[in-house]
């Protein structure tokens, strides 16, 4: 330990210290590392409590944005049905005939009816059948996300957390001006 009064550095001692460039006694990185290291774990910890509440309504949003899209595909199918008909009823009279017997119940003699399922729905036809493949919130973070909107004591933990991150990367890692001066 050096005392204010103590005997300048010897030649030995001087040639033990590592050199910059400029002459200048080379900075430690370790504490340099470890400071920045600190400092954005205690950002990434603030930044996750004060987003986690806007990830979650996005994900909703998301999720009622796939539901509506779903509903709009099938209400466009069967407003497409409906046009075929409307036109077939319009321009073809045989169409419109044998829909008027059904419709009435009439038949003919010796006339069987054949039940016949409804087309399926074609899978290559139906890109939006599935709701919107893009994704704001990549879904491995949405429980996380919720538990920190539920979870009062985990956030503030956090919140703690990142605050005590950011005090000692500036107590203990924070590089010192009189390290870098001439």
């Amino acid at each position: 330990m050096r005392h204010e009064h103590a005997m300048p550095p010897t030649a030995e001692e001087k040639k033990a210290r590592p050199k910059s460039a400029r002459g200048q006694t080379a900075a430690p990185v370790l504490p340099s590392i470890l400071f920045w290291l600190a400092l954005f774990a205690s950002v990434g910890l603030f930044s996750a409590v004060v987003l986690s509440p806007k990830l979650v309504a996005v994900a909703l949003f998301e999720q009622r944005l796939a539901d509506l899209e779903s509903r709009q595909y099938d209400v466009e199918r069967r407003n497409a049905y409906l046009k075929r008909v409307g036109d077939a009823l319009e321009h073809d009279p045989q169409f419109a005939a044998e829909v008027a017997r059904y419709e009435l119940g009439a038949r003919e003699l010796n006339e069987e009816r054949i039940a016949v399922k409804p087309a399926l729905p074609n899978a290559p036809d139906a890109p939006h059948a599935q709701g919107s493949t893009f994704r704001w919130i990549d879904p491995r973070w949405l429980p996380l996300a919720e538990r920190l909107v539920e979870d009062r004591l985990a956030s503030n933990l956090c919140l703690v957390l990142a605050g005590g991150l950011a005090v000692v990367a500036f107590a203990f890692f924070s590089p010192s001006t009189s390290r870098f001066t001439a």
